[in-house]
């Protein structure tokens, strides 16, 4: 859990989301936490006003009607504060989801993009790969001599090779990107992102005005 902000040891909405989307990422809090609230519910629903008022009379000897008033203002403030807590926690929540809308959309789409492309990029390079061997190939069909095909192909086959490289280093940009947005979609940690992660501007859309004809 983060530590707290000011003075009065309350947390800031930021610090509050961050916290709470550290709580449901922990499987072991939420089974116990909704073990819990299940207990508690159905204890609820079994307890009977006799039941409280001996429990009140335990804890608190006297007249029971005293006795309840006081376990009445024991539990209201139990309750009290975790209506509180609930209510600071959706505000806090709420808040982070709409701060987090314009990244998630634009991880989402970058995902998309960079899945595509990485489909593609395989036949991009053993296509690239394969150039210069198929002019090798043509140039023997047509008889030239080893050193007339070297120095066809040098040049070419030197291109390729970069252009090879450089695809395989894109290959490898993209699928570590995809892996670092798709922590953030997973887990909504905006930690997870580049530092210079950012949406990208809109494309303008191109509208057409209907031509009319006149007369």
């Amino acid at each position: 859990m983060s530590a707290t902000t000011d003075k009065n040891n309350e947390y800031s909405p930021a610090d509050l989301a961050a916290d709470a989307r550290t709580l449901r990422a922990d499987p072991a809090s939420m089974a116990a936490a909704d073990a819990l609230l299940s207990r508690l519910r159905t204890n609820l629903t079994d307890i009977g006003p006799v039941a409280i008022c001996f429990l009140a009379a335990q804890r608190h000897p006297g007249r029971v009607v005293d006795a309840l008033a006081m376990l009445a203002e024991e539990f209201g403030e139990l309750f009290a504060n975790l209506a509180f807590i609930s209510e600071k926690v959706q505000e806090a929540e709420a808040a982070e989801r709409e701060r987090l809308a314009p990244l998630v959309t634009e991880a989402g789409r970058r995902v998309l993009e960079g899945t595509e492309r990485l489909a593609n990029l395989p036949a991009e390079i053993a296509y690239v790969a394969g150039i210069a061997g198929a002019a090798r190939a043509k140039y023997e069909t047509a008889g030239l001599s080893a050193a007339e095909i070297t120095g066809l192909t040098k040049k070419l086959a030197d291109e390729n090779a970069q252009r090879s490289a450089d695809l395989r280093d894109e290959q490898a940009r993209l699928a570590a990107e995809v892996e670092t947005l798709g922590t953030f979609l997973r887990t909504r940690d905006a930690s997870a992102l580049p530092e210079d992660f950012a949406p990208r501007p809109a494309v303008p859309g191109i509208t057409f005005r209907p031509a009319v004809a006149n007369g």
